[in-house]
């Protein structure tokens, strides 16, 4: 099972500097955790009962095209 430790591990030996001062990882690692609980925190939402499968579908669909968003503007060096 893919966990959010060895997500981050993988973020942080593909991303991070290996010289990077231990107040930057450690910030980021903070920054990353509390970007899953909030991801998380919506996909239980998406979850109610009061959400319809086809709502559920289209929130899921929005919270992705964000991201692809966001990493467009990354590689344009926007973000």
């Amino acid at each position: 099972m893919n966990t959010i430790q060895s997500s981050w591990e993988s973020y942080q030996a593909q991303v991070m500097p290996k010289d990077a001062p231990d107040v930057q990882v450690i910030e980021t690692r903070r920054a990353f955790y509390a970007g899953c609980q909030t991801i998380l925190g919506i996909m239980y939402g998406i979850g109610d009962d009061s959400i319809s499968e086809d709502a559920g579908i289209q929130m899921i669909e929005t919270l992705h095209q964000e991201c692809q968003l966001f990493l467009s503007g990354i590689k344009r060096g926007d973000c």
